[in-house]
């Protein structure tokens, strides 16, 4: 069983899950978008993701990384970064025509304003390795609208496979 991705820092609050419900899926709220990269030793695979500045509901976030090596995988709130590769993310419901509100992007320029720490876990180099975090249940981010956040994971090896994943009801 995937161990908790990001246990909050600062003042940032305490362990909150939820499942996204049948009927969120049914009702059109639930995306899905992931990026693959291999980065090597003391290098970096990033996806960014861009808030709009309004949305019927509130954007809650959950977050997973797939990787056979060690790394540090942190989460960012309000990131100087822009650009990258699109991402296209795909709604649970298959049979959905509408539009994505939230953008995604992998590998963002980035400058040295990271903006704010908001989440981070070690991902070992023996025992549990393969993922952390939950496609349906975890720590749950409720995040505000028009805002950038980033996830980075920092690879410890060479040639280190490593897919980052988002799954957000908005």
């Amino acid at each position: 069983m995937p161990s908790s991705l990001f246990l909050p820092t600062g003042s940032h609050g305490g362990r909150i899950t939820e499942d996204f419900t049948h009927e969120d899926i049914h009702n059109n709220k639930v995306w899905r978008a992931g990026a693959f990269g291999i980065p090597g030793a003391n290098s970096t695979f990033s996806v960014l993701m861009v808030t709009p500045a309004a949305v019927v509901d509130t954007i809650h976030l959950n977050l997973r990384i797939e990787t056979n090596g060690p790394g540090i995988a942190r989460f960012y709130q309000g990131p100087n970064a822009s650009g990258g590769s699109s991402i296209t993310p795909s709604n649970a419901n298959l049979s959905f025509t509408g539009s994505v509100h939230s953008v995604l992007t992998s590998n963002p320029t980035m400058t040295a304003s990271v903006g704010s720490q908001i989440g981070i876990t070690v991902i070992g180099s023996t025992g549990f390795k393969a993922a952390a975090g939950g496609e349906t249940k975890s720590e749950l981010w409720m995040l505000k609208p028009e805002e950038r956040y980033v996830l980075q994971f920092t690879a410890d090896a060479a040639s280190t496979r490593t897919v980052l994943k988002f799954i957000w009801s908005e």
